[in-house]
């Protein structure tokens, strides 16, 4: 909209130079600027201070079947493999529930109620996953949660 607007400009200050020309074989040569609006790109995925929120994003990952970004909600060092293996399991995963009771010293534990597509069809699963916050305030899971 802007690079419009100063194209619009631009083209009224070259026809109002010709205009005013006055027999003058010398014209001005206009400068258009064109002004770029960057696209916004969509915020990342990282792990935050929030429980429900990591587990949230944590379920997006293996959605998308994200391995980088599952391997950054988790506390210890996750291989590719076990990650691949995890989500050879199924083919989607959907968070139907979580409940987040009192965090006590640091540690969470959250009942996820999940809905999971695999081949043979849909089915309801629930899972109880342990996150601890890590020195930098944000929450991680202790093991890869199981989202298939």
């Amino acid at each position: 909209m802007i690079a419009g607007l100063g194209l619009i400009i631009g083209l009224a200050l070259i026809a109002s130079l010709a205009c005013a020309g006055g027999g003058v074989d010398e014209r001005p040569t206009a400068t258009v600027a064109t002004i770029e609006v960057p696209t916004p790109t969509p915020r990342s995925l990282v792990p935050t201070g929030e429980v429900s929120v990591t587990v949230e994003n944590a379920i997006r990952a293996c959605r998308e079947k994200n391995a980088e970004l599952l391997r950054s909600f988790v506390l210890d060092a996750v291989s590719l493999d076990e990650i691949q293996a995890l989500f050879d399991r199924g083919l989607d995963v959907r968070l139907k529930s979580q409940s987040v009771p009192p965090v006590e010293d640091g540690r969470a534990t959250v009942d996820v109620l999940l809905e999971i597509t695999r081949e043979a069809g849909i089915e309801s699963v629930g899972r109880r996953w342990e996150l601890e916050r890590s020195d930098d305030g944000v929450w991680r899971f202790t093991k890869l949660p199981d989202c298939f």
